[in-house]
């Protein structure tokens, strides 16, 4: 797991010195997320807000379809997994040539947004090492976002897999 805090000079290391080692990607702002324009065919799991990924693409997303679309340019170049956060209206997933669809968020009171993306992001990697299915993992990961959202704390002392399990009852 990597983000675009990273210098250039890292991020070329990490992404030449990979092997079939899968990376995961939090792009982290609008700003930082050109860093990796270079090696998306490297990237396994991408995770960027509708910002960055207009931003790396070089597409609006304004919609539904906007963001369909998106994916696939994500996926011509290579990029296996995308998780494109859409705000308010969820997160369009898309794995190449395979599932992709949306999510709708999860109601919470939000009382920070700090660690947020982190926790979504641990919760794909997570989810990919129990073998869940894509859209298992988004929903997971949404969860953990969700914890993370409800909590002063950057780090929900009570973010576990049994409260994450516990939230996601709650929702069906």
């Amino acid at each position: 797991m990597i983000d675009c805090n990273l210098t250039e000079d890292a991020l070329a290391w990490l992404f030449s010195h990979s092997g079939n080692v899968p990376i995961f990607v939090d792009t982290v702002s609008a700003f930082k997320a050109p860093k990796i324009r270079h090696w998306l065919s490297y990237i396994h799991t991408l995770k960027p807000n509708r910002l960055e990924a207009e931003t790396l693409s070089g597409m609006a997303i304004n919609s539904p379809q906007d963001a369909a679309t998106a994916a696939k340019w994500f996926h011509e170049q290579g990029v296996q997994r995308i998780a494109l956060s859409m705000g308010p209206v969820g997160v369009y997933y898309s794995e190449i040539d395979a599932e992709n669809g949306w999510s709708s968020p999860l109601p919470v009171n939000v009382v920070s947004v700090t660690g947020a993306g982190d926790a979504m992001m641990a919760g794909l990697a997570s989810c990919w090492l129990e073998d869940m299915t894509f859209a298992e993992s988004i929903r997971f990961a949404q969860a953990c976002s969700a914890l993370t959202l409800s909590s002063e704390f950057t780090n929900n002392p009570n973010l576990s897999n049994g409260s994450v399990q516990k939230l996601l009852e709650l929702q069906s």
